[in-house]
């Protein structure tokens, strides 16, 4: 494989600003290329780890992978695949092949319903009154929101417990998308066990979030996620970030998957 394509994409990716504009700058690349020269690249890609440029080209790929599964386009990766697996290229094989997880829920299980109280979760808020600062027009958009069944989530108010642990994954990415959700909240869904391939990649197709290493350090650690999906985000991770845990509480509320065995270690001292 020419080492040209590959100084091509560590130059281009990373000097478009947005994520969604390097996945289109490295699938441009891509797509130009043979299945047997594009997964040689990626081959070489996956090598090429401490260059610079080379972060941002893995996280871009990771992305690219996720919104080619979750949309169903996937022959591209498919036939990359096929031919890293002819050629024994094993890590660019595991990267673009679709592999289950190591951990998935039981035949025909699924994750518990969550039971909201919508007078405490989506409270009635009257609308203003005319003259308080606000005009008739204004009433009138309120009053039309309030009858679409809509929620003003105001500042004040933060997703709780029920609303993260939702097991819709299309619930999940409108709750991603909202501007006033923090890291803890989407490192919880991130790490949520159990889980489902769904929502792992509805947060891996979350530009915004998927940018941030924690993120794609606790997608990559937890065992609902797709080896697929794992494969490629560990190659964006720090070397040594795989060791450590986030600590976000599992499903139901329980205890860090880290706080166990800090006791033993105290406990053994």
């Amino acid at each position: 494989m020419d080492s040209s394509a590959l100084t091509s994409i560590l130059r281009s990716v990373p000097s478009v600003p947005t994520l969604a504009m390097r996945r289109a700058v490295l699938e441009r690349h891509l797509s130009g290329l043979a299945p047997e020269e594009a997964a040689a690249l990626l081959e070489e890609l996956c090598a090429a780890a401490g260059h610079p440029g080379a972060h941002s080209a893995a996280v871009s790929l990771a992305s690219l992978i996720a919104h080619r599964r979750k949309s169903g386009d996937s022959h591209m990766l498919d036939a990359i695949a096929a031919a890293a697996s002819e050629a024994g290229l094993a890590l660019a094989a595991s990267l673009s092949s679709d592999s289950a997880a190591p951990k998935s829920i039981r035949a025909r299980g699924r994750l518990p319903e969550v039971g909201l109280n919508r007078e405490a979760y989506f409270p009635t808020v009257l609308p203003p009154e005319v003259g308080s600062g606000w005009g008739q027009a204004d009433c009138t958009i309120f009053r039309r929101f309030a009858e679409m069944g809509l929620t003003w989530f105001g500042p004040e108010l933060k997703p709780t417990g029920p609303l993260l642990q939702h097991p819709s994954g299309a619930f999940l990415e409108r709750l991603l998308r909202s501007r006033w959700i923090r890291q803890r909240d989407v490192l919880t869904v991130a790490a949520r066990r159990p889980s489902t391939p769904e929502i792992a990649i509805t947060v891996a197709t979350d530009d915004r979030w998927f940018s941030d290493p924690r993120v794609r350090s606790a997608l990559a650690e937890n065992p609902f996620t797709p080896s697929w999906l794992a494969a490629a985000i560990r190659l964006t991770t720090p070397l040594g970030s795989a060791r450590r845990r986030s600590p976000v509480p599992l499903h139901g509320g329980g205890r860090s998957p880290s706080r166990p065995a800090e006791r033993e270690r105290s406990e053994a001292r």
